[in-house]
């Protein structure tokens, strides 16, 4: 089921900038995820970015440089330090090799190692704020999201990965979520907090 994600006004600028910088096309997904593939055509530049960034004369700015690109049209990155190659680092993806479909493949592992991850520890304070809102109506009742304060994206999907929390679909739109449902597991969880400040 998908998560929501609400993207900040940062992360939508940032992302952005990084599509022009190389000479990408960026998915940002309603489940916060974020997919990175070739442009299918050479990207526009206008002069609204350039009062974005301070310019030194004579040195191009980061617009203005278009890095190298692998067989499946992926920037090739060099240096180590970017958060680009950190990512494919992360990933385990290698741009002079690999295409969509290996990215798409990387991602979804990458996201199934981090959810078996969170189980084991420790609640974080919005995780614990979720659950005593949550409790408040019992474990299996449907909770509109928006009732439930200080529980975004990021603890969400902690919630759920611990077992915690289940999500529903709105009636009217399939894809974004509507709802919490608070699982048995969780509630046992709430109902240890007071005894164990470590609850997994």
């Amino acid at each position: 089921m998908t998560t929501k994600h609400r993207w900040s006004p940062a992360e939508i600028k940032g992302a952005a900038k990084l599509a022009v910088e190389l000479g990408v096309s960026i998915e940002l997904k309603p489940d916060g995820s974020m997919l990175i593939a070739p442009a299918s055509a050479e990207p526009v530049m206008t002069s609204a970015p350039e009062r974005w960034e301070a310019r030194e004369s004579g040195k191009p700015t980061a617009y203005e440089k278009e890095p190298a690109k692998g067989p499946h049209g992926y920037p090739i990155v060099d240096d180590p330090n970017h958060p680009l190659r950190q990512w494919y680092d992360r990933l385990g993806f290698d741009p002079h090799t690999m295409g969509q479909e290996d990215m798409e493949r990387l991602q979804e592992k990458a996201h199934a190692e981090w959810e078996k991850s969170v189980p084991g520890t420790p609640l974080g304070r919005r995780e614990k704020s979720a659950l005593a809102q949550l409790a408040d109506f019992g474990p299996g009742k449907m909770v509109e999201w928006t009732k439930i304060k200080n529980c975004g994206p990021d603890t969400e999907d902690r919630l759920k990965a611990r077992g915690f929390i289940e999500t529903r679909p709105s009636n009217k739109w399939p894809d974004p979520i509507a709802y919490y449902v608070l699982t048995t597991a969780g509630y046992e969880a709430w109902k240890n907090l007071g005894k164990s400040p470590k609850i997994t």
